[in-house]
């Protein structure tokens, strides 16, 4: 944590590295550095690492299942599917496994099959955001908004620091010209991400559909300061 916050990010991963070698029969230890890749977006690293956990601990649940995730948002369904079938076998009401199937019938074009199975997932884990996120995934790709709105107001209060269900609702707020659901998604993307300029575009899209222009421009601004090189503000 401090190389990272000092910036020097090739000694981090080296510590991880190391942690990795010298905690290898610590799934702390040896998840930690997939687990680094993933929070910085290098969806590649990632996936190599936790392919070469998985073949390491195949019985580590956690791993595979991380792994599974990577796979589908590489788009790589047949893999992720042959995976999470295992699951499954042993384990038909894993509630993450359940999870997992349903985003791989989301990816593949067949959200109306991937409700009853995220909904059951709901029942079976009420408190699950994950399970309450990609549910509202479903429906809102089967145009059913309401259930939706809905899924995702829960998998947000479920979560607050869960960034999909805002920008969803955020998205969903300004397709429909809701004003004050856009401004308080945006709000609470800033509160989450405030060094990401998404949350100010789309509160200065509801202020400005307000007609408060200085506003919208001041968090124009802001997103401008925080990510010079996103076109977006």
């Amino acid at each position: 944590k401090l190389y990272i916050n000092e910036g020097q990010q090739d000694k981090a991963e080296q510590v991880l590295r190391d942690a990795k070698a010298d905690l290898k029969d610590n799934p702390v230890g040896y998840r930690m550095l997939g687990e680094y890749y993933l929070s910085r977006g290098e969806s590649d690293k990632a996936e190599a690492e936790f392919a070469s956990l998985h073949s390491e601990h195949p019985k580590d649940l956690a791993v595979t299942k991380t792994y599974i995730g990577i796979l589908i948002l590489q788009n790589h369904l047949d893999e992720a599917t042959r995976l999470n079938d295992v699951i499954l076998r042993n384990s038909p009401g894993d509630t993450d496994s359940l999870v997992l199937r349903g985003q791989i019938l989301i990816r593949e074009g067949k959200a109306g099959d991937a409700i009853p199975i995220l909904a059951s997932a709901v029942k079976a884990a009420p408190d699950n955001p994950l399970a309450h996120y990609y549910l509202g995934a479903a429906y809102a790709a089967t145009s059913n908004f309401g259930q939706a709105q809905s899924e995702w107001l829960e998998a947000a209060r479920l979560r607050p620091q869960m960034v999909e269900p805002r920008r969803a609702l955020a998205t969903f707020a300004a397709r429909t010209g809701d004003l004050s659901l856009l401004a308080e998604s945006g709000e609470q993307l800033i509160k989450i991400e405030p060094r990401a300029a998404e949350g100010y575009v789309f509160h200065a899209r509801a202020l400005f559909s307000k007609g408060d222009l200085a506003g919208a421009e001041a968090d124009l601004k802001k997103a401008m300061e925080v990510a010079p090189r996103d076109p977006v503000p």
